[in-house]
């Protein structure tokens, strides 16, 4: 059994250029670089699917992501001025306490 071999995705860039150049042979460029056809045919579907990704912009969900990660931002910044102002209220609760108990014990 052999193992498998991994390939950068720099090589595989290599490979699918020289498969796009004018009068180029699939079969013999795979066969130069031992690997199947189907692989070459795999790794440019891919490459065609990420540039029209990448063209198109960003996706209705990752918008969609985008609005909903800005709401819950600042639904935290909200909670977190909430919490800041019990804190300072606590502390000046507790100091009048303090203070009462020293007048009354006195």
């Amino acid at each position: 059994m052999t193992a498998k071999r991994v390939i950068s995705a720099d090589e595989k860039m290599t490979i699918l250029n020289e498969g796009m150049l004018p009068g180029a042979n699939i079969t013999e460029i795979c066969r130069r670089h031992n690997i199947g056809t189907s692989t070459y045919h795999k790794w440019k579907r891919s490459a065609v699917q990420g540039m029209k990704e990448a063209v198109a912009g960003p996706s209705r969900e990752v918008m969609a992501l985008k609005q909903e990660n800005a709401r819950l931002k600042k639904l935290v910044a909200e909670e977190a001025l909430v919490i800041d102002r019990l804190r300072e209220l606590n502390e000046t609760l507790a100091k009048g306490k303090n203070e009462s108990w020293r007048r009354s014990g006195q």
